[in-house]
């Protein structure tokens, strides 16, 4: 029988729709043989890395999908006063001081640094953050809406390896970060779910979570 590695390499060839017609001929007439050359094992090997090539780039164009509604929440967060709006609304004293927000790390839609005091010389150092998941609408899809925030790890932005964690964190004056997520800013909520708005905040609320909507931000700007 033929290397377990090659044999592999042929088989997976032969499952993609990737194959023009001479590509599967040769496939097919080189599978289960004892021995195979060297130009044989290279033109199994340049057709192999094509298609996990190919299949590779399919996957990434699945994933990177234009999400318009979404990308018009986080836009908002770009505005300060909206920010501190949100953190009135949790009761967070924002003290007049400035904040800072990231996008997408480590797969979390939004993070609010919070500046907690300033040094004698002027710096600003952010110590409390807000990790916050982006829904445009929320209804009948809030249990895997919850798993989800549940999933998320805001640990040193999801950095793994300590080292860079620290060089992180001391980059953006952070001291730590917590490893929760409890916090999801809807546009709205959907009026066609079998449960009501309340009973939705009502059901975050029991898992330790907590629903704003932008309306409600919006409005606390003009206080």
């Amino acid at each position: 029988m033929i290397d377990t590695n090659w044999q592999e390499m042929i088989i997976d060839c032969l499952k993609s729709s990737k194959l023009n017609s001479w590509e599967r001929n040769f496939m097919e007439s080189v599978t289960g043989r004892n021995m195979l050359s060297d130009k044989q094992k290279a033109v199994i090997e340049k057709t192999y890395n094509r298609i996990m090539a190919a299949t590779i780039k399919i996957k990434i164009d699945e994933e990177i999908t234009p999400t318009p509604e979404h990308n018009l929440l986080q836009v908002k967060f770009l505005n300060e006063d909206f920010r501190k709006s949100l953190l009135r609304i949790l009761n967070m004293n924002e003290r007049n001081m400035s904040t800072k927000v990231y996008f997408e790390v480590a797969n979390i839609d939004a993070i609010i640094a919070i500046a907690t005091f300033l040094t004698d010389d002027g710096r600003t150092i952010f110590g409390d953050f807000l990790a916050i998941e982006l829904k445009p609408v929320i209804g009948d899809d809030y249990p895997g809406v919850i798993r989800q925030m549940r999933s998320l790890d805001t640990s040193g932005y999801g950095i793994q390896n300590a080292n860079k964690r620290s060089q992180i964190l001391q980059t953006l004056g952070v001291k730590a970060i917590g490893s929760k997520v409890e916090l999801l800013v809807v546009n709205e909520f959907d009026n066609t779910s079998v449960i009501n708005e309340q009973q939705i905040r009502d059901i975050f609320e029991a898992n330790g979570m907590k629903i704003v909507t932008i309306a409600e931000i919006e409005t606390g700007m003009k206080e």
